[in-house]
């Protein structure tokens, strides 16, 4: 974690300062992220992470999405495995990235001790329901961790695609109307074939999924555009 250093935090504003003025420029968009694993194990596993940013489609709440409103940056959407027994989660961006809710809060340090107490800060004002309590009050263990401040441990690649609000209300409907339970599989139904499938939403069967390439790093990615 300390070695995250002041790049790393450069490059990840650049990209949301990025995705900002494209989403308040009007301009509706797909972002898949494809995130490198970290840890003492990670350069070994090599288990990264995959979501998908989409600019025009904002969380109501973690379960729910409905259409940003002007202004709004829209939300990243996710397989996890272990948070409250749900397929997916979509967190608003600016959180999902740095674990607060506006850019202004973004610290300009943040050590091991600091992003555990901005995860847990933002889950009991916001995630609750996907990661509540324990009995005695104290933070619950699990992998919801995953959902906020992302940016305090991985580097992400981002591939970004044209959509519409069109397609943006036709995938809000579908994934708000189809029952969200967890079914995930390490090796055939995880969150790089979560993202696949909403890419695919999108401009349908322009992604593959090779099967092998699960447990390289994001650097040399599972994807293929057909």
């Amino acid at each position: 974690m300390p070695g995250l250093g002041r790049i790393r935090r450069a490059l990840c504003t650049l990209l949301v300062l990025g995705w900002a003025c494209a989403g308040l420029a009007g301009a509706s968009s797909a972002t898949l992220l494809l995130e490198e694993p970290y840890g003492h194990l990670g350069f070994f596993t090599a288990t990264g992470h995959a979501a998908v940013y989409l600019s025009g489609v904002c969380a109501e709440t973690p379960l729910v999405l409905r259409p940003c409103a002007p202004g709004e940056l829209g939300a990243v959407i996710s397989r996890y495995d272990g948070v409250g027994g749900y397929d997916w989660v979509a967190i608003p961006l600016i959180p999902y990235l740095y674990a607060v809710e506006r850019p202004e809060d973004i610290p300009l340090y943040a050590d091991p001790k600091m992003v555990l107490f901005l995860r847990d800060q933002y889950r009991r004002k916001h995630l609750e329901m996907v990661a509540p309590d324990r009995d005695n009050g104290g933070t619950p263990g699990g992998n919801w961790y995953e959902l906020v401040g992302s940016a305090y441990d991985r580097a992400a690649y981002g591939f970004e695609i044209e959509t519409s609000a069109e397609q943006d209300a036709v995938f809000i409907e579908r994934y708000n109307s189809a029952p969200n339970r967890s079914h995930f599989h390490l090796t055939y139904r995880n969150c790089a074939d979560f993202a696949k499938d909403v890419i695919n939403f999108y401009y349908p069967k322009r992604c593959i999924a090779a099967w092998w390439p699960t447990w390289e790093s994001p650097r040399r990615s599972r994807w293929r555009r057909r």
